[in-house]
């Protein structure tokens, strides 16, 4: 959980940098990006369960070009339709946080649904 949320960290930390030196200008994903992971380290420190999936949540928006954790809006498009794209960055950071976090993932999946089955009978 920690290393997905530190490179996150690295890139918004990039990312500042980069505008205030080169003058690029912040679009909304780039605030997005930054308050969310505002959120991610608030959330870190008061539990498990909730940042683990509040993260999956985030990378999935910044693999989806909702969020932007480079300094440009840089993506990546499947053949010519604009609609079909995603960033390279961030579908790599999203692996990474699978790859990490899939036996929590799988026992927090299993436990929901023991206690909905328990909640049927």
């Amino acid at each position: 959980m920690l290393i997905p949320l530190l490179i996150i960290t690295a890139c918004n930390i990039y990312t500042i940098a980069v505008h205030q030196s080169e003058g690029y200008t912040f679009y909304l994903q780039h605030y997005a990006a930054i308050a969310g992971n505002l959120l991610l380290w608030v959330l870190f420190f008061t539990g498990y369960i909730t940042p683990l999936i509040i993260t999956g949540i985030y990378l999935l928006a910044a693999t989806a070009n909702l969020l932007s954790l480079n300094p440009g809006m840089q993506r990546f498009t499947y053949g010519r339709n604009e609609a079909v794209s995603f960033n390279l960055l961030s579908l790599g950071i999203l692996l990474l946080y699978l790859l990490l976090n899939n036996q929590a993932l799988i026992t927090l999946y299993l436990d929901y649904k023991g206690s909905r089955r328990a909640l049927r009978k």
